[in-house]
């Protein structure tokens, strides 16, 4: 007689090992999808800064450039409005204003004459902004010629701030100047 041969049981994978398996590629999964979740938070909050960051640069450049230009600028009462004769690059004055208002808009005009209270149709710099100096004001004036600027400008979780001072630099001669406000 032939002995029969005796084939060991280990021709599959048992149910144990199939559980692990299923367990570990469960726990990588979880890995990579925690991973990915933390990587868009990450891009979200990196495209909120550099947008406030953006917008505050904008804001910022449009007052230092118009402001160093300017022969004269007020303040209004409340610190929320500036108003300015700028010396533009053809030699001509203008009136230019900047103004918070209640929404948390920058808005800006500029024209031949003084520019209206309303500032509703004004072009809007950024959105998002708020005065950071005491009792929420955006502007003050600082002696006869300077103005002390603050204004954080928020995007999302980020708030980017502009704190500055300038000085009106420039100087009419001859008159001719508009009466801006």
């Amino acid at each position: 007689m032939i002995p029969r041969r005796v084939c060991p049981d280990e021709a599959g994978i048992s149910l144990v090992e199939l559980i692990v398996y299923i367990v570990m590629s469960g726990l990588f999964v979880g890995l990579l999808a925690l991973l990915f979740a933390n990587g868009l938070a990450a891009q979200k909050q990196t495209t909120a800064r550099d947008s406030a960051t953006g917008k505050a640069n904008v804001v910022n450049a449009s007052l230092q450039s118009s402001m160093r230009n300017a022969t004269a600028v007020a303040v209004d009462s409340v610190g929320l409005r500036i108003d300015a004769v700028v010396i533009t690059a053809a030699g001509v004055f203008e009136c230019r204003a900047w103004a918070l208002d209640a929404g948390g808009a920058l808005r800006y005009s500029t024209g031949a004459d003084a520019r209206d209270a309303d500032t509703s149709g004004w072009s809007a710099l950024t959105e998002g902004a708020s005065g950071t100096l005491s009792g929420g004001r955006a502007f003050a004036a600082a002696g006869t010629r300077g103005i002390d600027l603050g204004i954080s400008v928020s995007v999302g979780d980020a708030t980017v701030p502009v704190t500055t001072a300038v000085t009106a630099q420039a100087v009419a001669a001859g008159g001719g100047a508009p009466a801006c406000w």
